[in-house]
C-alpha cells in the first residue's frame, strides 16, 4: 500500500477517534445547575473578635483529630470582570500534606482535569490533561499567571482556610477596627437532583470604608467576609464556606458585590486515604 494513502487513512482515523471523544466528552454528564439558599434562625449578634477566635481555635483543634478526608468543592472567583467557577472532587491528606482535585462539572475544556499536589512536589503540581490523558508536571503558580484562580492547589483545603483566617482574625484583634456579628442559619446547596442542607454558625467581619486604606495595606482583601461553620455531621466546627465582598462604590458600609465564594460539602474524614488516592 502506497505510504501516502497509509498516512491519508491513519489521518482519517485520528480526526475520527478525536471527534468521537469530543462528541462522547461533550454530552457526559456536566455542567449541573448549583443553587445556594440560607435562612437564618436567629438576628444578627454584635460580638467581639475574641468570640470570633475562639471558634476558629475550636476548628484547629477539631482539624488535629482529621488526618484525611474527601468532599466536594465549589469555588467561584470573579477575576478580571470574569467569574471563574469550578466543581471539584477534593480529596486531602494532612500528613504527607497531599491534595487531589477531579473537576465533576464545568465547562467542558475543564471536567475530567485531574490535579494532584504532594509536598515533596515543593512548587510543581502534575496536571491530567482531559482527553488527551496525559500528565504533565506545572508550576504552581501557573493557575494565578493564567488568572483562572487567586491560589495555588497547595492553598487548598479546609485546613489552609482555617489557618488563615485565624492569622486574620488575630491581626484584625490587633488593629481593633473591625466590626463583628454572628448568626445562625440553615445553609441548602442543590447540585443538579441532590440536596445537602447543614446548619451553621456564621461569623461576618466587616472592614469599615473610613479605614479602607489601612486594611487593604495590611493585605485584607474583602470589605465584608461571612464564614459559616458547620454545627454538626462529620464537619462539625469547620468552616465550610467563605464568602468575601468588595468594598462599595459609594464608600458606605453597605454590601459590595460578591468576589469570592469557596464551599465545601459532602464531607467525609479519616479514610484512610494512601498515596494511590493522589495519582493523577
Amino acid at each position: 500500500m502506497p505510504w501516502k494513502l497509509i498516512l491519508a487513512c491513519g489521518l482519517a482515523v485520528a480526526v475520527g477517534l478525536t471527534a468521537w471523544c469530543l462528541y462522547e466528552y461533550g454530552r457526559a454528564p456536566g455542567g449541573h445547575n448549583i443553587t445556594q439558599r440560607e435562612s437564618t434562625t436567629n438576628k444578627n449578634q454584635a460580638i467581639g473578635m475574641e468570640r470570633a477566635l475562639e471558634i476558629i481555635e475550636q476548628a484547629q483543634q477539631r482539624l488535629a483529630d482529621i488526618r484525611d478526608y474527601r468532599c466536594q468543592f465549589l469555588r467561584k472567583e470573579f477575576i478580571d470582570s470574569e467569574w471563574k467557577r469550578n466543581h471539584v472532587l477534593l480529596r486531602v491528606r494532612h500528613a504527607p500534606f497531599s491534595v487531589y482535585m477531579e473537576w465533576l462539572s464545568d465547562e467542558p475544556t475543564k471536567r475530567g482535569r485531574k490535579v494532584v499536589y504532594h509536598e515533596h512536589l515543593k512548587d510543581k503540581m502534575r496536571v491530567r490533561i482531559p482527553l488527551l490523558g496525559i500528565v504533565r508536571e506545572m508550576d504552581l503558580e501557573s493557575s494565578i499567571r493564567m488568572k483562572e484562580s487567586r491560589y495555588t492547589v497547595a492553598q487548598a483545603g479546609i485546613k489552609n482556610l482555617t489557618n488563615r483566617l485565624a492569622q486574620r482574625w488575630q491581626r484584625e484583634q490587633e488593629l481593633g477596627l473591625t466590626k463583628v456579628e454572628e448568626h445562625e442559619v440553615d445553609l441548602e446547596i442543590q447540585v443538579g437532583t441532590q440536596t445537602f442542607r447543614q446548619p451553621c454558625t456564621c461569623i461576618m467581619t466587616l472592614h469599615p470604608s473610613a479605614h479602607r486604606e489601612t486594611f487593604q495595606r495590611e493585605g485584607f482583601l474583602f470589605h465584608r467576609t461571612y464564614v459559616y461553620f458547620a454545627k454538626d455531621g462529620p464537619a462539625a466546627g469547620l468552616p465550610i464556606q467563605l464568602r468575601g465582598y468588595d468594598w462599595p462604590q459609594d464608600g458606605s458600609d453597605g454590601e459590595g458585590p460578591l468576589v469570592e465564594e469557596s464551599t465545601y460539602f459532602q464531607i467525609e474524614c479519616n479514610l484512610g486515604l494512601n498515596d494511590k488516592d493522589f495519582e493523577p
